[in-house]
């Protein structure tokens, strides 16, 4: 445990137990959606590596330059954009 954590359960250990109780609820949802989002980012990762992923970015990379040497795509500036509305 580092320093900060544990200095941090120290201050913990001296708040009033209803306290105590809703920073460990606090504490346990973070550390479900950190396991929720690191297991997201394994697949992320996975399918991002994959031999199949790369070719077809490739592709799509491919795909844009010739749309882009056609003049068939631009740049877009959002902060120009003016809506019509």
């Amino acid at each position: 445990m580092n320093i900060q954590l544990q200095q941090a359960f120290e201050g913990a250990y001296k708040l009033p137990l209803f306290e105590q109780n809703i920073l460990a609820d606090a504490l346990m949802a973070t550390i479900r959606n950190y396991e929720l989002f690191a297991d997201d980012e394994t697949q992320w990762d996975e399918l991002f590596q994959s031999k199949a992923s790369q070719q077809w970015l490739e592709k799509m990379a491919t795909q844009v330059e010739v749309e882009m040497n056609q003049g068939e795509v631009f740049d877009f500036d959002p902060a120009t954009y003016v809506s019509q509305i």
